[in-house]
């Protein structure tokens, strides 16, 4: 916080440079964006090959979207629900459903009581990634992806392939506004009335620019 006071109160600073939250400062202090360096991960990491048909989907702990919005709060039922009529719906297309996290703890633990939830056959969930590479082998490996966490978002971006976002937080948003693509995602608040099927329509359809 001290530094952060210091930086603003430096009559020598001309800008400011963020990866997101760029509401947090107001006109008097000019504030830009820049990409997270996750963007580069296509330039750092070889890209494992492409499983066609094959459609990733990131799991989050709802306890997480919770806490930052108490006032909005879902409970898990209502988002493991919402998971299972996008995998159904996926399924009854012909794509494979492989689960991930990005490597929390918590957000592995919710994926493994998915699992026993969902009921659903033919679910394979990856090993906790460890170190960058391992979440970078595992999405680079997918045809699409659906996640919530923002870096598995932007590595799914890094490498071309179409994700939709399950948002948990302002970034997540701010990022699919930064590509263009604002309607490439809903918030987790929304998950309750969640049209499935639209989901998938506009996950298929995503094209980079």
């Amino acid at each position: 916080r001290l530094i952060e006071q210091e930086i603003l109160s430096n009559k020598n600073r001309i800008f400011i440079s963020l990866r997101d939250h760029l509401e947090y400062f107001d006109e008097r202090v000019k504030a830009y964006r820049h990409p997270d360096i996750a963007i580069c991960s296509n330039m750092v990491y070889l890209c494992s090959p492409t499983a066609e048909k094959t459609v990733g989907i990131g799991i989050i702990d709802v306890e997480l979207y919770n806490t930052n919005n108490p006032n909005d709060a879902i409970t898990e039922i209502d988002y493991f629900n919402a998971l299972k009529q996008i995998i159904k719906i996926l399924h009854e297309r012909n794509f494979r459903v492989e689960l991930f996290c990005n490597g929390d703890y918590s957000d592995y633990s919710a994926a493994e009581r998915f699992l026993s939830f969902s009921e659903l056959n033919d679910l394979n969930l990856h090993k906790r990634p460890i170190i960058a590479e391992d979440l970078i082998s595992i999405i680079s490996s997918f045809q699409y992806v659906i996640a919530s966490r923002l870096h598995a978002i932007i590595i799914s971006y890094s490498y071309k392939i179409p994700c939709f976002g399950l948002s948990w937080d302002s970034k997540v948003d701010e990022f699919f506004l930064f590509i263009k693509l604002n309607k490439n995602f809903l918030n987790l608040n929304e998950i309750q009335n969640i049209d499935a099927q639209n989901v998938i329509d506009r996950l298929l359809l995503t094209e980079y620019k």
